[in-house]
């Protein structure tokens, strides 16, 4: 028996039933299919309400604390702090001091924690350094380690001169320079 010959077969025996079987035969798929869609969508909305609180209770910095350990940290380090501010998802930073503890703090600062990523930095000098630094904790960051941060800073170390020594004598292209003679 071919598809043709069975759906007229099902059609035949559907005329043949009462209308209350018919009623129950188109509505049943109709009520079943709509009961799943709303079973199955108000889930899904309420896993989707209860994934966003999860990410953004996850996401949710603290700003307060992270304020906290930049000040204790210049602080300790002899750097003055002249303007500190949390605007959003943005650290505004202002301190005064030495160009070294500042390059510290910098380091710090980008090292604290995958939260912070420095988007503007700025340095002037007029009678003493003056750092800017703009913060981000909008989002998580991948650090890279830089090893032995110290090290890089040597260059400005400040080089003491030397004292200049005292010469006996001169005589021609010879110096006497402590009861000794050379070149």
């Amino acid at each position: 028996m071919n598809l043709f010959a069975k759906l007229v077969a099902y059609e035949n025996k559907i005329d043949k039933l009462e209308v209350n079987k018919k009623i129950k035969l188109f509505l049943l798929p109709l009520l079943l299919s709509y009961i799943i869609y709303f079973l199955f969508d108000t889930n899904s909305k309420k896993l989707v309400k209860l994934k966003d609180t999860f990410i953004n209770k996850s996401n949710s910095y603290n700003h307060l604390k992270a304020l906290n350990d930049f000040s204790k940290y210049c602080e300790k380090n002899n750097i003055k702090v002249k303007k500190i501010l949390k605007e959003n998802d943005l650290i505004i930073l202002q301190s005064t001091g030495k160009l070294k503890e500042l390059l510290k703090l910098f380091d710090y600062i980008e090292e604290y924690d995958p939260y912070t990523n420095i988007t503007s930095f700025s340095i002037n000098y007029d009678k003493k350094y003056l750092m800017n630094l703009d913060i981000s904790t909008s989002k998580k960051y991948k650090k890279i380690d830089i090893k032995q941060f110290d090290s890089k800073l040597s260059f400005l170390e400040i080089k003491k001169q030397q004292t200049n020594q005292k010469i006996n004598a001169v005589v021609f292209n010879h110096k006497l320079l402590k009861n000794r003679w050379g070149n």
